[in-house]
């Protein structure tokens, strides 16, 4: 549909800041809609371990590339929408126990509250305040026996510590981390001109024009990560702000 609008794409191009260059060169004006890039690791002893699998692929798997494997007992790390779709996920692909792990309280997750009520719904669990710390994996390193983990509170100076011997193990066959995603701040680094900040292209909110009049953004690259629909409203009013640059007329 939007290539019989007359849209033009171009395939297995690498984007570089020569590219960028010459497509400043050639055009009035450059949309970033790139997104963000690799999930985040927990960063625990074992996390790379084949049964480990990021919440995306997860649930990219089931729902473009037919039923992927999960074993009985399932641990998702997080609490956003993504983490609890990838847990609703596993209950209906025959997890018999699927939990959730957060280190903070329902108050300051993510998700929305009838994802939440959903999920409960369906049977996944919630362990609050819960962080993990390590992966215990079989004798032979073939699978994940269990999550070491520790109770965490807020410290004095409202950070997050671990209570002292709070450590305790949950069994776990598959272990879903749904903990965001990195900024591609590699290619952002790229463009000339575009002002970043923690990791989020800052832009004019109205228009989505960036420090470099050129260059406009939305989606997550902007919000570090929100909803489909938050994406589709940043694309529109750049849309309307670029049709309003390039062709001038009375409102």
């Amino acid at each position: 549909m939007i290539r019989g609008l007359g849209v033009e794409f171009r395939f297995g191009e690498e984007i570089s800041g020569h590219t960028l260059a010459n497509l400043e060169h050639h055009y009035d004006a450059i949309f970033l809609g790139i997104g963000l890039g690799a999930m985040h690791k927990l960063g625990i002893p074992g996390d790379d371990h084949p049964t480990v699998v990021d919440a995306l692929e997860f649930i990219e798997r089931y729902k473009t590339r037919g039923l992927p494997a999960v074993g009985r007992r399932v641990v998702v790390v997080g609490a956003g929408n993504t983490a609890i779709d990838a847990a609703r996920a596993a209950r209906r692909l025959g997890a018999e126990i699927v939990r959730i792990l957060y280190r903070r309280d329902r108050e300051h997750m993510a998700a929305f509250s009838f994802e939440y009520d959903q999920a409960c719904q369906e049977g996944v669990e919630f362990r609050w305040w819960t962080q993990p710390v390590a992966l215990h994996l079989s004798a032979d390193r073939s699978r994940i026996e269990s999550v070491e983990c520790v109770v965490v509170q807020y410290s004095s100076d409202g950070s997050l510590e671990r209570v002292h011997g709070s450590e305790f193990l949950i069994a776990c066959d598959t272990l879903i981390p749904a903990i965001g995603q990195s900024p591609l701040l590699s290619f952002l680094e790229t463009c000339r001109g575009v002002k970043v900040e923690h990791g989020r292209v800052q832009i004019h909110r109205a228009t989505g024009q960036t420090a470099n009049p050129k260059y406009f953004a939305g989606g997550d690259c902007v919000n570090g990560g929100r909803e489909v629909v938050d994406a589709v409203a940043d694309g529109k009013r750049s849309a309307l702000a670029l049709a309003g640059m390039l062709e001038p007329r009375d409102v």
